[in-house]
């Protein structure tokens, strides 16, 4: 098994910020564990994860998130080998971010979540990741 990195949306089931907050910070632990790094943008009433590690544990993750009664409508925008990890600084990295937050980053006005969605399902490459990978970008650049 090999490196990779999955990329994926779901719609959370009406959790507070304080379930949200849990749900980080148990997840921050288990990851660390499990070499598990990557960050979770909550875009409005949308999560979009990107997960890197061993293909085995990143799969059996996103099953168990699946599953998980707190996310519906689960989509798998990509799986693919990683040389390098994109976000290795942490273990779990969060923002929750508006929908003119998102059009600065994909230059284009994001009205809700469908738009965001098929966006992101139209457009080549990997969009998602480029999404995140410009707020991890921007993120840094502020902390640099």
């Amino acid at each position: 098994m090999g490196l990779i990195q999955l990329v994926y949306t779901s719609y959370p089931d009406k959790l507070t910020e304080k379930e949200i907050n849990s749900i980080l910070y148990q997840s921050r632990i288990s990851n660390a564990e499990k070499g598990i790094t990557g960050i979770l943008l909550r875009i409005e009433n949308l999560f979009l994860q990107i997960l890197e590690g061993e293909e085995e544990i990143v799969c059996g993750l996103f099953q168990k998130i699946k599953n998980d009664r707190r996310h519906r409508h689960c989509i798998m925008f990509s799986k693919t080998s990683l040389q390098v990890r994109q976000f290795s600084k942490w273990a779990l990295d969060y923002k929750a971010i508006n929908y003119n937050m998102c059009s600065d980053i994909v230059h284009r006005p994001v009205k809700d979540e469908n738009f965001l969605l098929n966006f992101l399902i139209d457009h080549a490459g990997n969009p998602a990741v480029r999404l995140v990978q410009n707020f991890y970008n921007r993120k840094a650049a502020t902390y640099a």
